[in-house]
């Protein structure tokens, strides 16, 4: 019932975007609605497509928390040494395979630096996540903590700008007031692992950034993207396993690491949340969430992503038994407001401003953007 109600609530909020947005504008500016409008709602279906892909990457991610963690949790109770590193090596290798006849397509030596560039930022990300699950924070404070990547992103974004994005900002700050009341439930005790794990919605919210503009720049690399992304993750985590397998044990302790795998593979309660995190968590929502960042802005990227959380819940509820307190429900209202402001707070740079009031005032249709120079805009 709570998965029906959130899936029908989250679509009709994806149709009201563009409705209201339309309808905001209109009343905002009616001497210049044709070219307002034209401004601010440019391929709206293609974003709305792409936006309902990222809600299902979202949801997918928000269950990616949680199977992580019950991976981690299955090695080391079976007395594995790095549980951390040993599930993120071998879930990354095995969203590396498939796609390693990629990793040399990239069409030029910068977009392949991007993509290494972004796969060690997300992968310090990892690496701080997963070491948090180590010493004891739970995969909802994991993904509360996660959640201020979308703060990252809104400074990120003002300070490109050189201007603060109010709308932005606000819409980030009630998103995260939404998972604190999602995951949070009025608990604030901090544990060192919380302390590392914030690290990575700074690493998380750069990382988005930079692929934004990548994928805006090399829109066909996307797949060799994916792929290096992932075979820096493996590298990452297997330097971080071997090594440290290398520092208890010598070389025997490698040696006997990987002798032991296929038992290792059959430890219970752990292949088949691997598989989910790696195939679901990563393979697939991985190339479709690139594949989104050619046609998003980045701002919308970072607040759906948000809404993990809420799907962590919706899926506790479902296939748990879970029930809905208040605080979920109140948590709920607010990922979903954030992405409606978000929606309708759009500020539109001052050049396309200026371009579509000088438009209106002259009668033409503004579809000459590009040729048009504007003085003093």
């Amino acid at each position: 019932m709570a998965l029906r109600t959130a899936a029908v609530l989250l679509g009709l909020l994806l149709v009201f975007f563009q409705r209201f947005k339309r309808i905001v504008t209109r009343a905002w500016t009616p001497c210049c609605t044709s070219a307002l409008v034209k401004a601010c709602t440019v391929n709206s279906k293609q974003n709305t497509f792409w936006k309902g892909v990222m809600m299902l990457n979202a949801a997918c991610w928000g269950g990616t928390f949680i199977a992580a963690k019950a991976s981690i949790d299955s090695l080391k109770a079976a007395g594995v040494p790095n549980a951390g590193a040993s599930v993120g090596f071998l879930r990354f290798a095995l969203a590396t395979l498939p796609l390693l006849s990629w990793l040399h397509r990239s069409s030029c030596r910068e977009s392949a630096a991007m993509s290494l560039v972004v796969g060690a930022v997300w992968g310090m990300s990892y690496a701080c996540t997963f070491i948090s699950y180590t010493l004891g924070t739970t995969g909802a404070k994991a993904a509360f903590i996660t959640s201020l990547q979308s703060l990252v992103v809104a400074a990120c974004t003002s300070c490109l700008a050189r201007k603060l994005q109010r709308g932005t900002l606000f819409s980030a700050c009630l998103a995260v007031l939404g998972v604190a009341f999602l995951e949070l439930n009025g608990s604030l005790e901090s544990k060192i692992g919380d302390v590392i794990c914030i690290a990575a919605p700074i690493c998380v919210g750069v990382g988005w950034h930079l692929l934004g503009s990548n994928m805006k720049k090399y829109p066909d690399d996307f797949v060799p993207s994916v792929v290096i992304q992932f075979f820096v993750f493996t590298a990452m985590f297997g330097l971080w396993l071997f090594v440290d397998l290398h520092y208890r044990e010598g070389l025997n302790g490698v040696l006997t690491w990987i002798r032991d795998l296929p038992t290792l593979l059959q430890t219970p309660n752990f292949l088949w949340p691997l598989l989910f995190s790696s195939i679901v968590g990563n393979l697939v929502t991985m190339m479709s969430a690139n594949l989104a960042c050619r046609f998003l802005d980045v701002v919308d990227v970072s607040l759906i992503v948000t809404t993990e959380p809420l799907w962590a819940a919706v899926a506790a509820a479902c296939i748990l038994g879970e029930t809905f307190q208040l605080s979920d429900y109140i948590g709920c209202i607010c990922v979903m407001a954030a992405l409606l402001c978000n929606e309708l707070w759009k500020e539109l740079p001052q050049d396309d401003w200026c371009f579509a009031y000088r438009k209106c005032e002259s009668g033409e249709s503004g579809r000459n953007h590009q040729s048009a120079p504007i003085a003093g805009g």
